[in-house]
């Protein structure tokens, strides 16, 4: 039983006559006979009795009728709730970063000038997706991968690399590039074992040394703050953990060895967004564009 036949019969049932119902619904009248019958066979019943050229609901027809008025007002109720759930502008965006984006809270705060009524729920690299979930599901997420996604709710924004991080008192900040190969005799800070931790670690067995860690810290900010003070290098992704801000260190090109990773917004498969997630995506992609010179559209 499909919509369109109830509404077909709908219109019938008014019109008492099967020409005047296809002149009004815009259709030729076999055809609005064949879903009328097709109805009716699947209901295992007549619904109209033959009263001259008319035709009038008789008793079944008339509790289909009923029913049938029921539910596509039930029908036109569901659209009107998500057209108004699409449109509301007075909505929440569960928004989950497990890496940084260069700077959040300019980013974040950015987007609350510009929708002053939307509310953020934000979770960030601090929590881990399985804590993050306890207390909201995300509407959409941003992340970072070192391959490639193909699947259709994800978007990729760009791409940055994974770059030496000195301290301005550090000579080799004065370098426009360096060789990972000629620095196995510096001191470095490392992450935890993790994604990014995995890459860096490749990009060593590639360039044929183990680092002489002096810190390990899973903080980014942190991490970054050791090598400003000059306590060691760092290999570090360009974007995400800097932004704009200088932070105090150098960001130096690797002209040996070369990583990248891509960055990308994802939301949940088969859902429909509200109308403030729909913002906060395009306005997380015009801020990537415009920042970092990225081509991202939808």
């Amino acid at each position: 039983m499909e919509l369109q036949q109830l509404e077909y019969f709908c219109v019938i049932a008014e019109c008492e006559n099967l020409t005047k119902a296809a002149q009004r619904l815009h259709v030729s009248q076999p055809s609005l006979s064949r879903s009328l019958h097709a109805l009716e066979d699947e209901l295992g019943t007549r619904l109209f009795d033959r009263v001259g050229r008319n035709i009038v609901l008789n008793d079944a027809g008339r509790i289909a009728l009923e029913r049938t008025l029921g539910v596509l007002d039930s029908t036109d109720t569901i659209k009107r709730d998500i057209e108004a759930f699409i449109h509301d502008k007075n909505q929440a965006v569960n928004f989950y970063t497990p890496v940084p984006m260069g700077d959040n809270e300019s980013v974040l705060i950015g987007f609350k000038r510009q929708y002053p009524d939307v509310y953020l729920r934000v979770g960030s690299y601090n929590t881990t997706y399985s804590e993050r979930l306890k207390m909201f599901r995300p509407d959409i997420t941003f992340f970072a991968s070192p391959i490639v996604h193909r699947e259709p709710n994800y978007l990729m924004l760009g791409e940055e690399d994974i770059v030496l991080a000195v301290s301005h008192k550090n000579p080799l900040s004065k370098c426009e590039s360096v060789a990972l190969r000629d620095l196995a005799n510096e001191p470095f800070t490392s992450l935890l074992p993790g994604t990014l931790y995995d890459i860096i670690e490749s990009m060593y067995l590639e360039a044929g040394f183990k680092p002489n860690v002096v810190i390990e810290e899973q903080d980014f900010a942190r991490n970054i703050a050791y090598v400003a003070e000059d306590f060691g290098v760092t290999l570090a992704p360009a974007i995400t953990w800097f932004g704009k801000k200088d932070r105090g260190v150098a960001r130096i090109p690797l002209n040996d060895i070369h990583r990248k990773r891509y960055l990308y917004l994802k939301w949940p498969e088969n859902t429909v967004m509200n109308w403030a997630t729909l913002r906060f995506r395009d306005y997380l992609i015009n801020h990537f564009n415009t920042e970092y010179g990225f081509n991202c559209s939808l």
